[in-house]
């Protein structure tokens, strides 16, 4: 291999140059076909270009040149994923495994592989060894309570969101689901409290979902004219949100805006949301 090329693709790769570096490995490639890295750093190019089919081409002959890398493996699991290829994804992820027990970033993908496949034991299971490899880790004990928030485990997915927050002060996500769980649980309150805190440490502000949570749980309170707002700052964000029109109408015939609650239910109706149609009637008497 001409190690200048491969060294520049190598570099311009982690550069995020991923154009140069495509053309690098490519020469890298042509010229000593023989050598799995030149392939596998190709594939991780691809893979960052989002051209994951060709990505599992590269990864597949770094395989066949070296089947005992278990990097080669986890790469191609991570694309397989981005393809829909779940079962694929975890089968590679589970090689990969086999050969580094400790491999903690595979127990990771294969976790969110399981989650999306409704296995929601095997996802715990599998975040359960990541957090035994790394006590501190924010983001797994996050993605661990969302699997334990789907198999309405509600007090271990609320320990588990809480100990994210401990070790990350500003994890917005974290406070966004605690908040979701709260509110499940009839803690209106303390759901607001989270939500707040969310919307506080939310770096992009346009997280639409959190603030139509948000309004929910003022419209559970009473609050409906915060709702409104909400609801409102909701739409501004996603103006396809059809649940936040239905609930804005609702919060709007309890203030006496029959006008404007007439508006909200019509465009959520068009929007999908048939128990609109029900309201529309009564307002229209």
């Amino acid at each position: 291999m001409n190690k200048a090329d491969f060294d520049n693709g190598v570099n311009n790769y982690f550069a995020g140059d991923y154009k140069e570096a495509l053309k690098d490995l490519n020469k890298a490639v042509t010229q000593n076909p023989k050598d799995p890295e030149g392939y596998f750093y190709r594939g991780l190019v691809k893979a960052e270009l989002e051209d994951y089919k060709n990505a599992i081409v590269d990864y597949n002959k770094a395989i066949e040149l070296n089947p005992k890398d278990a990097e080669f493996y986890c790469e191609r699991g991570e694309a397989k994923g981005e393809l829909d290829d779940i079962t694929g994804s975890i089968e590679d992820f589970s090689t990969a495994i086999s050969m580094d027990p400790d491999y903690e970033l595979a127990y990771f993908d294969r976790s969110l592989a399981k989650h999306l496949l409704a296995d929601y034991a095997g996802a715990i299971e599998d975040m359960t060894i990541v957090l035994k490899l790394h006590p501190d880790y924010d983001e797994a004990y996050f993605v661990r309570g969302f699997s334990k928030h789907e198999s309405e485990d509600l007090i271990g997915a609320a320990e588990d969101y809480t100990k994210a927050i401990e070790i990350n002060n500003f994890y917005s996500d974290a406070y966004h689901k605690r908040g979701v769980l709260k509110a499940e649980m009839k803690d209106y309150e303390g759901a607001l409290a989270d939500y707040n805190q969310a919307i506080e440490c939310e770096i992009e502000e346009d997280n639409a979902e959190l603030y139509y949570h948000r309004g929910m749980g003022h419209q559970a309170m009473q609050n409906f004219e915060e709702a409104i707002e909400d609801f409102t700052g909701a739409l501004e964000i996603d103006s396809e949100m059809g649940d936040s029109y239905f609930f804005r109408g609702l919060c709007n015939m309890h203030l006496g805006n029959l006008k404007g609650a007439l508006a909200d239910l019509k465009k959520a109706k068009k929007m999908g949301i048939p128990e609109a149609d029900d309201f529309i009637k009564e307002l229209s008497r």
